[in-house]
């Protein structure tokens, strides 16, 4: 029995001869991509791309540093795009972004159910995303049917990311802020003691002197002595009580500047951590491919599936009047 071949001429011919079927086939196809692109419901999608800064200059150790100047990136690496990433789609993030931009009122869900915020959130993630592109930018992106939500939403976000990029720092500053804060506020309480007890040594004993061995700079002079009794030993406890108090004096000055210097990282609003340089807009064009690519690409398919049906169907043909 011999066998039945195709090769490429003879596929050629066999279309050929059907060329009617395959002509009506691909613009049938044609006029339902047309249709189907006329009947769906279009989605727009706003995007914004923002710059990453190096948190490192907010720090209170490069916006201080008199002593020392270290070059440092004004834009952020890798890992600080990185974070800001998975601080983008954390659920706290998410939560804030369908909170402020009022996707619930928008979207028309009911609140009051259990699921109704797990559903806004999953609706929200389908059309949100975020990346990074080769230049070390972020590109953040939403898609919506409403090509105004779409704007609002992917301008609220890269609001609401900014916010909690520079909030886990500054959380972390405002934290030593109060630990040095509790810190001078026992110095204080420290300081008023010993300033009470040598005040009260140095009228018992009438040594008004400055004796102190941490004041280094004082010309320490001749002290003079007095008729009461135990004269020498107040001396002493007046140097040890002055030397502490100095000490601590010091300290309470130099932490002072420490909460002038944390202050100023933690609570300046300006010191903005990304910078948005394309606001995203409203989309006039939909997403996804225009009218004119459709209709091609559902001709196309309508093209190659007839060819395909009639080979199929003449090789069937072929292989039945052989078997006769």
């Amino acid at each position: 029995m011999s066998t039945i071949r195709f090769d490429l001429i003879e596929i050629i011919q066999v279309i050929r001869k059907h060329i009617r079927f395959v002509l009506i086939i691909t613009g049938v196809t044609a006029l339902l991509g047309a249709g189907f692109y006329l009947i769906k419901n279009k989605k727009y999608t706003a995007k914004t791309e923002f710059i990453v800064s190096n948190p490192s200059y907010t720090d209170r150790n490069n916006l201080y540093s008199a002593n020392e100047m270290t070059f440092i990136d004004y834009f952020g690496g890798d890992d600080d795009i990185d974070r800001v990433i998975v601080l983008a789609e954390s659920d706290t993030v998410i939560s804030r972004i369908v909170e402020n931009a009022h996707l619930a009122e928008r979207y028309q869900f009911d609140m009051n159910r259990p699921t109704a915020m797990e559903r806004l959130k999953q609706k929200f993630t389908k059309g949100f995303k975020i990346k990074r592109t080769e230049y070390k930018d972020i590109e953040l992106s939403y898609t919506d049917k409403d090509p105004n939500i779409a704007a609002d939403v992917a301008n609220e976000s890269a609001r609401i990311i900014e916010e909690a990029f520079r909030g886990y720092y500054n959380n972390v500053r405002r934290h030593a802020y109060d630990a040095i804060k509790d810190k001078v506020h026992q110095e204080d309480s420290t300081i008023s003691i010993l300033t009470d007890s040598l005040a009260a040594l140095r009228d018992k004993y009438g040594i008004y002197d400055i004796i102190s061995p941490a004041r280094e700079n004082v010309i320490m002079g001749n002290v003079k002595s007095s008729s009461s009794t135990g004269f020498g030993k107040g001396m002493e406890q007046v140097q040890n009580i002055e030397a502490l108090k100095d000490q601590f004096v010091t300290d309470r000055a130099k932490h002072s500047s420490y909460l002038n210097e944390f202050a100023a990282g933690s609570k300046a609003e300006q010191l903005q951590l990304t910078q948005v340089i394309s606001k995203a807009k409203p989309p006039v064009d939909p997403s996804g491919p225009g009218p004119f690519l459709t209709i091609i690409a559902c001709a196309l398919l309508g093209f190659f599936f007839s060819c395909f049906l009639v080979l199929v169907s003449v090789y069937y043909k072929a292989i039945i009047s052989l078997q006769r």
